[in-house]
């Protein structure tokens, strides 16, 4: 199986076309989350599903558990994806509920989980990747002092500090 799959992964790398990089997204704030994060990561879960209308939820192709249970509030979504499954739909308050519902998976175990769901994409304002430990959010949306309770957040170039109110100037 692992033969197969590093065949697999060293031909699609091969057939991969250089891509312009594009100028980051001044629209969006990066935050990464560690071990002990999990509850103002849940804050902010809580606080986007509040405003949120769709979702999508990726799971990986041995993460059938999980993703039987994101297919209870959408349904699978054609992809590309070669090695995963995504569930997608309405943002409603049954699955606000389930998503809010589980509490920090293996909290003894190693890595920054906040999540058993490898993404959750929320509308185009909020991305939760690699299991909660990488969020990207639109700053408009979002200032950290109403979702973190005026607890600072670490930003990408490592600075701690506030998103700023949409009227503050940067």
């Amino acid at each position: 199986m692992l033969d197969k799959w590093q065949t697999d992964l060293c031909g699609t790398i091969e057939r991969l076309k250089p891509q312009l990089l594009l100028p980051e997204d001044s629209s969006m704030e990066f935050l990464t989350f560690s071990e002990e994060d999990f509850s103002r990561w849940y804050s902010l879960l809580k606080f986007c599903l509040s405003r949120a209308r769709r979702f999508e939820i990726h799971c990986w192709d041995d993460e059938t558990q999980w993703f039987s249970l994101a297919l209870r509030y959408g349904a699978e979504q054609m992809s590309l994806w070669k090695y995963g499954k995504i569930a997608a739909g309405r943002v409603t308050a049954e699955f606000s509920s389930f998503l809010l519902s589980f509490s920090k998976p293996n909290p003894d175990g190693i890595g920054s989980k906040m999540t058993p769901f490898f993404n959750i994409f929320l509308d185009d304002f909020f991305f939760s990747s690699h299991y909660g430990a990488e969020v990207s959010l639109k700053k408009d949306l979002l200032f950290a002092k109403t979702v973190f309770e005026n607890e600072p957040i670490i930003h990408k170039d490592g600075k701690s500090g506030y998103l700023p109110a949409p009227e503050e100037k940067i």
